[in-house]
């Protein structure tokens, strides 16, 4: 993927900014770094993945990327965001009511902000594991890696 050819392809209204490309090699995934913004002021800043096999999203070009980020930045807006996270927290509650090792790292991580601080649990990998096999698509990175 060429970084510059995506930035390039953005436009004024895109409202957003591309930072880097993240490969996990290990987990077959790829990020984009980004910010979305409104009025140039960012609301959320993360990682999207762009190849993802667990829900089967190959993104293979700069245009396919830029188009998907267009189509997804809405959920990621503040007020979608607390949607969100009140109705998975309660599913937490309801649904998934018997995965009591698995809750808090999915607490810790509802915000739906970068953290790599989860609670002590001589497996947290698994924990992980946990979280994207019920569905949720989580970026994970190597400490020390970009």
């Amino acid at each position: 993927m060429d970084l510059n050819k995506l930035r390039n392809l953005i436009d004024d209204k895109d409202d957003l900014e591309i930072h880097s490309f993240v490969d996990h090699s290990k987990a077959s995934e790829r990020y984009v770094e980004v910010s979305f913004k409104h009025k140039r002021k960012v609301f959320w800043k993360g990682f999207v993945p762009y190849y993802y096999r667990r829900t089967g999203l190959f993104l293979e070009n700069e245009i396919d990327i830029l188009e998907y980020l267009r189509k997804i930045k809405h959920f990621f807006e503040p007020r979608n965001r607390r949607k969100w996270i009140i109705r998975e927290v309660r599913s937490w509650e309801n649904q998934f009511s018997s995965k009591l090792v698995t809750k808090p790292f999915f607490l810790s991580m509802s915000s739906l902000e970068w953290t790599s601080e989860f609670p002590i649990n001589n497996n947290p990998q698994r924990r992980i594991q946990d979280i994207k096999e019920l569905g949720y698509t989580i970026a994970t990175r190597r400490i020390g890696s970009q």
